[in-house]
Protein backbone atom coordinates (compact mmCIF):
# COMPACT_ATOMS: atom_id res chain seq x y z
CA UNK A 1 0.00 0.00 0.00
CA UNK A 2 2.75 2.08 0.97
CA UNK A 3 4.76 1.42 -2.63
CA UNK A 4 1.36 2.54 -4.55
CA UNK A 5 0.97 5.60 -2.37
CA UNK A 6 4.42 6.75 -3.29
CA UNK A 7 4.64 5.88 -7.03
CA UNK A 8 0.61 5.07 -8.18
CA UNK A 9 1.62 4.53 -11.80
CA UNK A 10 0.55 1.27 -13.31
CA UNK A 11 -2.13 0.80 -11.25
CA UNK A 12 -4.41 -2.68 -12.23
CA UNK A 13 -7.54 -3.34 -11.53
CA UNK A 14 -7.62 -6.66 -9.91
CA UNK A 15 -4.61 -7.60 -7.84
CA UNK A 16 -4.54 -11.34 -7.21
CA UNK A 17 -2.79 -11.47 -3.90
CA UNK A 18 -0.94 -14.58 -2.95
CA UNK A 19 0.67 -14.27 0.49
CA UNK A 20 4.64 -15.14 1.33
CA UNK A 21 4.98 -18.43 2.82
CA UNK A 22 7.55 -17.34 4.98
CA UNK A 23 9.42 -13.36 5.93
CA UNK A 24 12.03 -14.27 4.00
CA UNK A 25 10.07 -14.52 0.51
CA UNK A 26 8.57 -11.20 1.23
CA UNK A 27 12.20 -9.30 1.02
CA UNK A 28 11.77 -7.33 -1.98
CA UNK A 29 11.41 -3.93 -3.29
CA UNK A 30 8.10 -3.06 -1.57
CA UNK A 31 9.13 -3.67 1.73
CA UNK A 32 12.13 -1.71 1.61
CA UNK A 33 9.90 0.71 0.11
CA UNK A 34 7.37 0.35 3.51
CA UNK A 35 10.63 0.18 5.64
CA UNK A 36 12.11 3.55 4.19
CA UNK A 37 8.52 5.50 4.24
CA UNK A 38 7.94 4.13 8.00
CA UNK A 39 11.28 5.31 9.09
CA UNK A 40 11.17 8.86 7.37
CA UNK A 41 8.06 8.80 8.98
CA UNK A 42 9.28 8.54 13.06
CA UNK A 43 12.41 10.94 11.68
CA UNK A 44 9.86 13.47 11.11
CA UNK A 45 8.15 13.12 14.44
CA UNK A 46 11.00 13.35 16.34
CA UNK A 47 12.21 16.11 14.42
CA UNK A 48 9.23 17.92 13.24
CA UNK A 49 8.08 20.98 14.58
CA UNK A 50 5.00 20.27 13.86
CA UNK A 51 4.85 16.78 15.42
CA UNK A 52 0.61 16.75 15.71
CA UNK A 53 0.06 17.52 11.66
CA UNK A 54 2.74 14.83 11.00
CA UNK A 55 0.92 12.25 13.89
CA UNK A 56 -2.60 13.10 12.04
CA UNK A 57 -1.75 12.52 8.38
CA UNK A 58 -0.22 9.32 9.82
CA UNK A 59 -3.37 8.31 11.14
CA UNK A 60 -5.59 9.51 8.32
CA UNK A 61 -2.92 6.85 6.14
CA UNK A 62 -3.11 4.36 8.97
CA UNK A 63 -6.91 4.32 9.72
CA UNK A 64 -8.72 4.04 6.38
CA UNK A 65 -6.29 0.53 5.90
CA UNK A 66 -6.98 -0.57 8.81
CA UNK A 67 -9.56 -3.05 8.24
CA UNK A 68 -7.69 -4.77 4.78
CA UNK A 69 -4.48 -4.60 6.62
CA UNK A 70 -5.46 -6.17 10.02
CA UNK A 71 -8.33 -8.60 8.38
CA UNK A 72 -6.23 -9.80 5.65
CA UNK A 73 -5.85 -13.39 6.54
CA UNK A 74 -10.30 -13.42 6.46
CA UNK A 75 -10.17 -12.02 3.44
CA UNK A 76 -10.40 -14.22 0.24
CA UNK A 77 -7.30 -13.81 -1.13
CA UNK A 78 -7.86 -12.20 -4.69
CA UNK A 79 -9.57 -9.49 -2.16
CA UNK A 80 -6.93 -8.65 -0.38
CA UNK A 81 -5.30 -6.05 -1.80
CA UNK A 82 -6.99 -3.64 -3.91
CA UNK A 83 -5.87 -0.08 -4.93
CA UNK A 84 -9.27 1.35 -4.54
CA UNK A 85 -8.72 1.13 -0.69
CA UNK A 86 -6.44 3.97 -0.78
CA UNK A 87 -8.80 6.36 -1.80
CA UNK A 88 -9.26 8.03 2.08
CA UNK A 89 -5.21 7.22 2.60
CA UNK A 90 -4.64 9.39 -0.23
CA UNK A 91 -5.97 12.37 1.60
CA UNK A 92 -3.87 11.46 4.51
CA UNK A 93 -1.02 10.96 2.39
CA UNK A 94 -1.39 14.37 0.19
CA UNK A 95 -1.13 16.42 4.04
CA UNK A 96 2.10 14.84 5.03
CA UNK A 97 3.56 15.49 1.87
CA UNK A 98 3.12 18.70 1.91
CA UNK A 99 4.24 18.97 5.23
CA UNK A 100 7.40 17.75 3.76
CA UNK A 101 7.57 19.78 1.15
CA UNK A 102 7.32 22.57 3.27
CA UNK A 103 10.30 21.92 6.04
CA UNK A 104 12.37 21.13 2.66
CA UNK A 105 11.69 24.21 1.53
CA UNK A 106 12.44 26.27 4.73
CA UNK A 107 15.10 24.04 5.75
CA UNK A 108 16.69 25.09 1.87
CA UNK A 109 16.03 29.12 2.42
CA UNK A 110 13.95 29.25 -0.59
CA UNK A 111 12.15 32.72 1.28
CA UNK A 112 15.43 34.42 0.47
CA UNK A 113 14.94 34.03 -2.91
CA UNK A 114 13.31 36.94 -5.01
CA UNK A 115 9.36 36.35 -4.71
CA UNK A 116 9.43 36.29 -8.82
CA UNK A 117 12.06 33.46 -8.99
CA UNK A 118 10.22 31.76 -6.09
CA UNK A 119 6.99 31.59 -8.11
CA UNK A 120 8.73 30.36 -11.20
CA UNK A 121 10.38 27.74 -8.80
CA UNK A 122 7.55 26.47 -7.52
CA UNK A 123 5.49 26.49 -10.51
CA UNK A 124 8.28 24.48 -12.31
CA UNK A 125 8.03 21.70 -9.10
CA UNK A 126 4.35 21.91 -9.57
CA UNK A 127 4.08 21.37 -13.40
CA UNK A 128 7.08 18.11 -12.45
CA UNK A 129 4.62 16.73 -10.71
CA UNK A 130 1.53 17.33 -11.97
CA UNK A 131 2.49 16.26 -15.26
CA UNK A 132 2.82 12.91 -15.29
CA UNK A 133 0.40 11.96 -12.26
CA UNK A 134 -2.45 13.68 -14.78
CA UNK A 135 -1.47 11.62 -17.92
CA UNK A 136 -1.76 8.84 -15.65
CA UNK A 137 -5.09 9.38 -14.25
CA UNK A 138 -6.35 9.94 -17.35
CA UNK A 139 -4.87 6.51 -18.43
CA UNK A 140 -5.72 4.83 -15.36
CA UNK A 141 -9.56 6.02 -15.93
CA UNK A 142 -10.57 4.13 -19.63
CA UNK A 143 -11.38 1.23 -17.83
CA UNK A 144 -14.18 2.50 -15.80
CA UNK A 145 -15.98 3.47 -18.69
CA UNK A 146 -18.35 0.26 -18.58
CA UNK A 147 -18.37 -3.05 -17.59
CA UNK A 148 -16.77 -4.49 -20.30
CA UNK A 149 -14.16 -2.40 -20.63
CA UNK A 150 -13.28 -2.36 -17.05
CA UNK A 151 -12.96 -6.48 -16.79
CA UNK A 152 -11.14 -6.87 -20.15
CA UNK A 153 -8.56 -4.70 -18.08
CA UNK A 154 -9.17 -6.67 -15.39
CA UNK A 155 -8.77 -10.14 -17.28
CA UNK A 156 -5.71 -8.42 -18.58
CA UNK A 157 -4.13 -7.75 -15.34
CA UNK A 158 -4.81 -10.75 -13.46
CA UNK A 159 -4.86 -13.57 -16.35
CA UNK A 160 -4.75 -16.06 -13.63
CA UNK A 161 -7.74 -14.94 -12.18
CA UNK A 162 -11.26 -17.30 -12.70
CA UNK A 163 -13.02 -13.91 -10.91
CA UNK A 164 -11.93 -11.96 -13.82
CA UNK A 165 -12.72 -14.21 -16.94
CA UNK A 166 -16.07 -15.09 -15.18
CA UNK A 167 -17.12 -11.29 -14.87
CA UNK A 168 -15.94 -9.98 -18.19
CA UNK A 169 -18.58 -13.38 -19.67
CA UNK A 170 -21.27 -11.36 -17.15
CA UNK A 171 -20.13 -8.16 -19.23
CA UNK A 172 -20.27 -10.05 -22.76
CA UNK A 173 -23.56 -12.13 -21.96
CA UNK A 174 -25.17 -8.79 -21.12
CA UNK A 175 -24.45 -7.27 -24.22
CA UNK A 176 -25.29 -10.17 -26.26
CA UNK A 177 -21.97 -11.42 -27.29
CA UNK A 178 -22.94 -15.22 -26.67
CA UNK A 179 -19.73 -16.71 -28.20
CA UNK A 180 -17.38 -14.25 -25.98
CA UNK A 181 -19.02 -14.96 -22.68
CA UNK A 182 -19.00 -18.69 -23.14
CA UNK A 183 -15.19 -18.85 -23.64
CA UNK A 184 -14.74 -16.56 -20.84
CA UNK A 185 -16.62 -18.89 -18.86
CA UNK A 186 -14.96 -21.64 -20.09
CA UNK A 187 -11.57 -19.89 -19.28
CA UNK A 188 -12.95 -19.17 -15.61
CA UNK A 189 -13.88 -23.06 -15.20
CA UNK A 190 -10.52 -24.20 -16.11
CA UNK A 191 -8.65 -21.92 -13.37
CA UNK A 192 -12.11 -23.13 -10.77
CA UNK A 193 -13.62 -26.22 -12.09
CA UNK A 194 -15.64 -26.21 -9.16
CA UNK A 195 -17.68 -23.18 -9.39
CA UNK A 196 -21.22 -23.44 -9.65
CA UNK A 197 -22.13 -19.89 -10.48
CA UNK A 198 -20.12 -20.12 -13.95
CA UNK A 199 -22.13 -23.22 -14.95
CA UNK A 200 -25.33 -21.73 -14.18
CA UNK A 201 -24.12 -18.67 -16.13
CA UNK A 202 -23.49 -21.00 -19.32
CA UNK A 203 -26.49 -22.61 -18.93
CA UNK A 204 -28.35 -19.48 -19.16
CA UNK A 205 -26.60 -18.35 -22.31
CA UNK A 206 -27.79 -21.97 -23.76
CA UNK A 207 -31.25 -21.50 -22.54
CA UNK A 208 -31.31 -18.06 -24.83
CA UNK A 209 -29.97 -19.41 -27.90
CA UNK A 210 -32.87 -22.62 -27.77
CA UNK A 211 -30.52 -25.30 -26.52
CA UNK A 212 -32.48 -26.75 -24.14
CA UNK A 213 -30.33 -30.02 -23.44
CA UNK A 214 -26.45 -27.86 -23.45
CA UNK A 215 -28.43 -25.85 -20.88
CA UNK A 216 -29.95 -28.94 -18.74
CA UNK A 217 -26.68 -30.12 -18.16
CA UNK A 218 -24.81 -27.01 -17.28
CA UNK A 219 -27.79 -26.57 -14.50
CA UNK A 220 -27.81 -29.96 -13.56
CA UNK A 221 -23.69 -29.34 -12.72
CA UNK A 222 -24.33 -26.01 -11.16
CA UNK A 223 -26.84 -27.54 -9.00
CA UNK A 224 -24.11 -30.58 -7.87
CA UNK A 225 -21.84 -28.13 -6.79
CA UNK A 226 -24.21 -25.18 -5.10
CA UNK A 227 -25.35 -25.44 -1.53
CA UNK A 228 -26.81 -22.03 -0.84
CA UNK A 229 -30.77 -22.55 -0.79
CA UNK A 230 -31.68 -19.93 -2.58
CA UNK A 231 -28.99 -20.41 -5.62
CA UNK A 232 -30.42 -23.97 -5.63
CA UNK A 233 -34.21 -22.62 -5.77
CA UNK A 234 -32.88 -20.00 -8.60
CA UNK A 235 -30.89 -23.04 -10.61
CA UNK A 236 -34.19 -25.19 -10.05
CA UNK A 237 -36.30 -22.69 -11.32
CA UNK A 238 -34.32 -22.18 -14.69
CA UNK A 239 -34.30 -26.11 -14.86
CA UNK A 240 -38.33 -25.94 -14.84
CA UNK A 241 -38.40 -23.41 -17.23
CA UNK A 242 -35.80 -25.45 -19.79
CA UNK A 243 -38.39 -28.64 -19.08
CA UNK A 244 -41.09 -26.85 -20.13
CA UNK A 245 -39.71 -25.30 -23.15
CA UNK A 246 -38.35 -28.72 -24.25
CA UNK A 247 -41.81 -29.71 -23.64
Amino acid sequence: YIEKLIFPFGLKLYYPFVRPAAMSEALSHELFVALGFLALLVFSICKSARRRSVIFAALCIAIPLAPAVLMAKYIQGEWAFASRYLYMSGVGFSLLLAIWLKEIFEAASIRKIAPRRRGALMSAIALLVLIPFAIEAVRAARPWRGELSYWSKAVLDAPGSATTHASLGVAYADKGLWDEAINEYEAALKLAPDSGGVYMNLGVIHYNRGRMAKALEMFDKALSLTTRPSTRGDIHARMGMAYYKDG
